[in-house]
């Protein structure tokens, strides 16, 4: 990923040549996995944490796990390419919070996402794991699902804008839902009791035995939960002054979810373990 990146700038600043022309600008899709930590060192205690759209200077924001830890490379060195090339190169690095299948077009929602994964996994074993956390437990809790459609539309609004964009910006929902419903609408959809529950390293132990999640053996034992129980919030007020799509942005209706879980069906994503 850091050598691509690498590559690519260097593309983009020697296409310059000696041409009198606006900069070259490079687009980066970042994560929020790199400021999933922001903010523990000085409040663990903090039950909302909004992320700000500026430069991470410190590698403890961040997940630790290769993807996240290279994701934070690339931003640093985009930062450190708009400082010394602003004439050649206009960096802007987008940070994507979750996103959720789309919902204007056809396809599903990649199974090896976590709430995909989940949700897999949940059907396998008919039962939901009872996390220690807020996301499936506390009703007032709210997350900020976005159409992958949508975000690729976002994206396209901050890229071709005319005027200079700020180096970070955060592409997520700016409009927050209720986990607790969007969860009972899709294990509803998938037929399963919300009342059948477990908790979570007995479900783990259950998932991992049927031997058909291997892939995911180590983000199920040791990210999962940090991941699903974030309480991270991306402010999003540069981007959607650039996105269009962000500005007119709603969240996601219960008949586009109970829509991931019969296009999932006829993929054979959800199907029950042998007895």
């Amino acid at each position: 990923m850091v050598e691509a990146l690498i590559n690519l700038a260097r593309a983009a600043h020697t296409s310059k040549g000696a041409r009198r022309q606006p900069p070259a600008r490079l687009s980066f899709a970042s994560s929020i996995a790199v400021v999933r930590n922001y903010g523990k060192e000085f409040s663990a205690s903090s039950s909302s944490i909004t992320v700000p759209e500026e430069e991470m200077q410190s590698p403890e924001t961040v997940v630790p796990m290769g993807y996240a830890e290279a994701k934070w490379v690339c931003e640093r060195l985009l930062g450190h390419v708009g400082r010394h090339f602003p004439d050649e190169i206009e960096p802007i690095i987008v940070r994507i919070g979750q996103l959720c299948g789309p919902e204007a077009s056809p396809g599903i929602w990649k199974s090896s996402e976590y709430i995909p994964a989940l949700l897999k996994a949940s059907n396998l074993i008919e039962a939901m794991p009872q996390l220690e956390g807020v996301l499936f437990t506390d009703i007032s809790y709210e997350i900020s699902w976005l159409p992958v459609d949508r975000a690729s539309r976002s994206l396209i609004d901050i890229l071709f804008q005319h005027d200079k964009v700020p180096l970070v910006l955060h592409v997520e929902n700016p409009v927050q839902q209720n986990a607790d419903s969007i969860m009972n609408t899709l294990v509803d959809a998938l037929g399963l009791s919300p009342d059948r529950k477990m908790p979570y390293q007995e479900w783990l132990r259950k998932v991992l035995s049927l031997g058909v999640f291997d892939s995911l053996i180590d983000f199920l034992t040791n990210d999962f939960q940090d991941l699903a129980l974030g309480e991270i919030r991306l402010d999003t007020k540069k981007a959607i002054y650039y996105s269009k799509t962000l500005q007119e942005s709603q969240g996601v209706n219960n008949d586009v979810l109970i829509e991931y879980i019969r296009r999932g069906e006829k993929q054979g994503m959800f199907t029950k373990a042998a007895q």
